[in-house]
């Protein structure tokens, strides 16, 4: 299946993209429980679409639909043992970012 056109449009690589539901990184867990028919993109944001060392960014973004919505909900993910305000930072970055590749 390929990717919604509008992740493309926003300069994440297709091999940045894949269908799975879950990320790990340094012992740190994420996980959705898709029900069946549910739609589940994961795009590795840190080290793959954006792999700049002087931005901060979160490490996935998932975009989610529920075969019963119209709409789809974007999860922005930092796997992050202790340094919230870090964390939010990369989170408030990130989405700068894509506010902005949006807009164009």
């Amino acid at each position: 299946m390929k990717p919604p056109q509008w992740l493309i449009d926003l300069g994440i690589p297709e091999s940045c993209i894949s269908q799975n539901s879950s990320a790990e990184e340094r012992s740190r867990r994420f996980l959705i429980r898709p029900k069946p028919g549910d739609t589940i993109w994961r795009i590795k944001v840190d080290g793959c679409w954006i792999s700049s060392a002087n931005i901060r960014k979160v490490d996935y973004l998932f975009w989610a639909k529920s075969v019963k919505a119209t709409k789809g909900i974007v999860l922005l993910v930092e796997l992050k043992g202790k340094d919230v305000g870090t964390a939010l930072d990369q989170i408030d970055q990130t989405l700068e970012r894509i506010c902005k590749r949006s807009e164009s």
